[in-house]
C-alpha cells in the first residue's frame, strides 16, 4: 500500500522548479497559506541575427484573477520588451481579462515599435521565387532577415481596446464595443528608387489608393461578439472560443482613408485522454477581410498579424498579405514526462491563403502550408503556463519560435 501511495504522489503534474529543486508543498500548507492566485513568468531573451544584430530583452506572461477565483475566470497578460544593436525597440503589452463574476471581458493590445520588416507583395503567390533565410520569432516579434524581400523600416503605435459585457446567465456570451488605432510613421522603403523606376509593392499600392508612403493611420470603432467556454485562457485543455469583430475606420476619427475590416476567429480544444489532460487536439481558424474602402498597405490582413503575432509558423511575419485572408491550423499537444508531465511536445500543420484584387489573385487560388513540431516545458502548473519552443517549415522558409504561453 505504501508503494502504491508513493507512486500516486510521484505521478502528479509538476512545475519545472519542482522537478529541478524537488520542491513540494503539502495540502495542509496550501490551506493554511492560501494558494497563490497570481503568477508572473519572465524569460530573458538574448541572441543575434542578420537583421537585428545583437538583441536582448525580456518576455513573459502573467496570470491573475480580477475577482474571487471560485466565480471569476483567470485573466492573462503578455509582455515583450526588446532592444537590438540595429536600434530596433519593441514594447508590447496584451491583456485578456475577466472582471468579477465574469461580468465584463476586457481585451487590449498596446505596442510601440521602432522596427523593420520585409514585405513581399500581395496575394499568396507573391513572390514565389523568394527564399526566407532561417528566422527567429520571440513572443511574436521577428528577429532575422530574408532574401529576395522588400525591406521596410518604420515606427508603429498600436492601441486596441475592447470591452464586452456578458449577455447570458452562464457568462459565456459577450457583446461589446472597442476603439482601434494603428499608426505607422517614419516609413522608409529601402528598395524604392523612383528615379531608376525601381518600384516596390508598398509604393505601388500607396500611390494607387492615395496613401502617403511615409505615414498613415487607421482609427476606428468596432462591434465585438465573443463566445468563450475555455477552461483556461493561457493553455486550454477543453472548450471553445469564437470572436467576431467588425471595425469601422472613419476619417473623422483620424483615419487616412475610410474602410471596414472584419475579423472572425474560432478555436476549439478537444481533450483526447481522461487520465492525461495534456493530450489535446487544438483547432484554430480565422478570417481577416477588408469589406469596403481601402486600408493602408501595412494594415492589410497579413500572416502573423493575429493578436499574439504567431500564426503561420514556418513563415516570416508579413510573408503573405492581401485584402482577404483565411488561415487554419491543427495542433496535437501531448505530454512526454510519464508522471510529472513537466515536459510536453506538439505537432502542427497550418494553411494560408490570401487574395489580391490588383493582381487578380483569388482566395484558394494559392494555398501555402506550414508544418512543424515543438517542445513544451511547464513553468507554472496553476496557470498552465508553458515555455513553448517550436520549429516550423514552410515552402522555401523555416524558423524557430519561442514564447511563454501557448500559441493559441
Amino acid at each position: 500500500m505504501q508503494g502504491h501511495a508513493q507512486d500516486t504522489s510521484a505521478c502528479t503534474p509538476k512545475n519545472l522548479s519542482e522537478v529541478l529543486f524537488h520542491k513540494h508543498v503539502s495540502p495542509t500548507t496550501k490551506i493554511k497559506n492560501k494558494e497563490k492566485t497570481t503568477s508572473l513568468i519572465l524569460l530573458p531573451v538574448i541572441g543575434s541575427s542578420p537583421a537585428t544584430g545583437f538583441f536582448f530583452g525580456v518576455g513573459g506572461v502573467a496570470a491573475f484573477f480580477m475577482g474571487n477565483p471560485q466565480h471569476t475566470r483567470m485573466s492573462s497578460s503578455n509582455l515583450a520588451l526588446q532592444y537590438t544593436t540595429k536600434n530596433q525597440f519593441i514594447l508590447m503589452l496584451k491583456t485578456s481579462g475577466y472582471t468579477p463574476h465574469n461580468t465584463f471581458f476586457i481585451q487590449n493590445d498596446i505596442r510601440l515599435m521602432i522596427y523593420n520588416q520585409p514585405t513581399f507583395g500581395l496575394g499568396t503567390n507573391s513572390p514565389d521565387t523568394t527564399s526566407i533565410l532561417y528566422q527567429v520569432n520571440i513572443n511574436g516579434n521577428n528577429t532575422t532577415g530574408n532574401t529576395g524581400a522588400q525591406p521596410l523600416s518604420y515606427n508603429y503605435l498600436k492601441l486596441h481596446q475592447i470591452i464586452s459585457k456578458t449577455i447570458n446567465p452562464s457568462n459565456t456570451l459577450f457583446f461589446g464595443a472597442g476603439y482601434h488605432l494603428d499608426h505607422h510613421y517614419s516609413i522608409v522603403d529601402d528598395s524604392l528608387n523612383v528615379e531608376a523606376k525601381k518600384y516596390t509593392s508598398h509604393y505601388i499600392y500607396s500611390q494607387r489608393y492615395g496613401f502617403d508612403t511615409s505615414k498613415y493611420t487607421m482609427s476606428g470603432l468596432s462591434a465585438n461578439f465573443v463566445v468563450d467556454t475555455r477552461d483556461n485562457l493561457i493553455n486550454p485543455y477543453k472548450g471553445y472560443y469564437a470572436n467576431a469583430n467588425i471595425r469601422f475606420n472613419e476619417t473623422w476619427l483620424g483615419s487616412t482613408a475610410k474602410s471596414t475590416i472584419l475579423w472572425v476567429e474560432f478555436r476549439h480544444y478537444i481533450s483526447l485522454s481522461e487520465k492525461k489532460s495534456r493530450h489535446v487536439l487544438a483547432i484554430w481558424a480565422w478570417a481577416n477581410m477588408q469589406l469596403s474602402g481601402h486600408a493602408p498597405y501595412m494594415d492589410l490582413p497579413a500572416i502573423g498579424y493575429d493578436s499574439k503575432g504567431l500564426s503561420g509558423r514556418g513563415y516570416a511575419q508579413g510573408r503573405f498579405r492581401g485584402e482577404q485572408m483565411l488561415y487554419g491550423e491543427v495542433e496535437w499537444r501531448f505530454p512526454i514526462s510519464k508522471c510529472t508531465e513537466v515536459l510536453g511536445a506538439n505537432i502542427f500543420v497550418n494553411l494560408t491563403t490570401a487574395s489580391s484584387k490588383d493582381n487578380h489573385v483569388d482566395l484558394f487560388e494559392y494555398i501555402k502550408p506550414g508544418i512543424g513540431a515543438g517542445l513544451r516545458i511547464m513553468l507554472d502548473k496553476k496557470s498552465r503556463t508553458n515555455l513553448c519552443m517550436d520549429y516550423g517549415l514552410g515552402k522555401k522558409s523555416n524558423g524557430f519560435y519561442m514564447t511563454a504561453g501557448e500559441v493559441f
